[in-house]
């Protein structure tokens, strides 16, 4: 499946808007101060000081009672989440999942399911990621949280894109859709419309492919997001340059190419190298392979 960095990027995104989303309630219940500026900060997209002040503060919690030990390990799985610092166990996770299972409250039950799927996703384990987030989902069922419902049903639909699922995948996109629109949420419809574009462009469906990228890019543009619009372009480039279409490719790389501030330079030397390879220029193309190797793919 090509283009495999960039969906892994967009992924992310979406782990870390659920994640936001998650912890964006008010809590009452009676954790230490310190723990409740965590969760503020984390809220507040500060993750890497959170993360500091629970690493600082994990020395002192076992003095506490297991409720707190308990809720600090999950703020401790949240920040490392949102720092994209990659987990390697499911034993920590298992403890909080089975602790809230057993004791509540339901919504920190609901979160530590949350991210037991992330942590399974970033073990290479997708069929009990599927799992923890389908887990979720059901108990979202009956709220009308569909900016996060539409989120988690996008990052289902990619779980399975990764695994060459398209089938399984494409009702998650389209559930996504769905969602964004009740909720009004134009800026999750960017990626809901680049998720169709993926899937057609697996199924060869090139009518779609370019009808859904076009609408993702429209999008972007009317909002003025230029990192999102270079993202789209590029995707619908390599599109383009998968049908040997060079012309209309070069066209849409033109129209983003001076968006420099946003760039991720390793995708954009890459699309730029399989362009000019396909034009047959192949000095340029060499020129933009190295410098895609330099800058990391």
């Amino acid at each position: 499946m090509k283009n495999m960095k960039r969906t892994y990027s967009t992924f992310m995104i979406l782990a870390g808007l659920l994640l936001h989303l998650l912890g964006g309630c008010n809590r009452t219940y009676p954790y230490p101060d310190t723990l409740l500026e965590v969760n503020q900060l984390l809220n507040n997209r500060q993750a890497d000081s959170a993360l500091i002040l629970l690493t600082h503060y994990k020395d002192t919690a076992r003095h506490y009672d297991l409720s707190t030990q308990m809720y600090l390990n999950l703020l401790m799985i949240k920040a490392q989440d949102k720092c994209y610092i990659t987990h390697t166990s499911d034993s920590l996770i298992n403890e909080i999942v089975d602790y809230y299972e057993k004791h509540g409250p339901e919504d920190l039950l609901t979160e530590a399911y949350y991210l037991k799927g992330s942590v399974y996703e970033e073990i290479g384990d997708p069929i009990r990621s599927l799992e923890y987030f389908q887990k979720v989902l059901t108990r979202l069922e009956k709220t009308d949280e569909f900016r996060f419902k539409g989120l988690l049903c996008s990052r289902i639909g990619t779980l399975y894109m990764f695994q060459a699922l398209y089938e399984e995948a494409l009702p998650f996109f389209q559930e996504a859709c769905r969602y964004h629109q009740l909720e009004g949420d134009s800026v999750s419809l960017i990626y809901d419309f680049g998720n169709f574009g993926r899937y057609y462009s697996v199924k060869k469906q090139n009518d779609s492919v370019f009808f859904y990228f076009h609408r993702s890019w429209e999008i972007a543009k009317d909002l003025h997001l230029l990192r999102k619009e270079k993202v789209i372009v590029e995707e619908m480039a390599h599109s383009y340059l998968d049908y040997k279409d060079t012309k209309m490719a070069r066209f849409v790389l033109d129209q983003v190419k001076n968006i420099k501030e946003y760039d991720d330079p390793s995708f954009t030397n890459n699309v730029w190298a399989r362009y000019y390879k396909m034009e047959d220029k192949q000095d340029s193309a060499a020129y933009f392979y190295q410098k895609a190797l330099k800058t990391g793919n």
